[in-house]
């Protein structure tokens, strides 16, 4: 296998390692607060790589990478596969972390790009 196969198939390995099943609630804005928007499912046993404090964990030696400063409230981050036919989560949206992981309950505050075919979402703590 050549580098660039490698690092290719690096997020996956480490996904199918360290990774765990995630649910995204679809959430819509309401006047006074959020609710549940009907128009789009739930999208269930989603593969993910959750990261508690990203920021504070680096792992191994790595290149120097400058790092993307944090919103007030952001405190985790996960990285999910898209996934043809699925909506795109959004700002507002819930994300669900099984027990086996604390069972969290968060809020995406924005999206963005984690390389082909990954997105990461960027959490808060949700209420529920």
């Amino acid at each position: 296998m050549d580098l660039a196969a490698a690092r290719a198939a690096l997020p996956g390995i480490t996904r199918a390692a360290l990774g765990e099943l995630i649910s995204i609630r679809p959430m819509r804005e309401g006047k006074m607060k959020q609710s549940p928007d009907e128009t789009r499912t739930v999208l269930v046993d989603l593969p993910a790589r959750v990261d508690i404090w990203p920021d504070l964990v680096q792992m191994g030696g790595g290149r120097e990478k400058p790092t993307v400063s944090l919103a007030q409230g952001e405190h985790a981050t996960a990285s999910i596969v898209r996934r043809a036919g699925d909506w795109e989560p959004r700002q507002g949206d819930h994300v669900l972390r099984g027990a086996a992981k604390g069972a969290g309950l968060f809020r995406i505050t924005r999206t963005g790009e984690d390389g082909d075919g990954r997105m990461m979402l960027y959490l808060s703590a949700a209420a529920s």
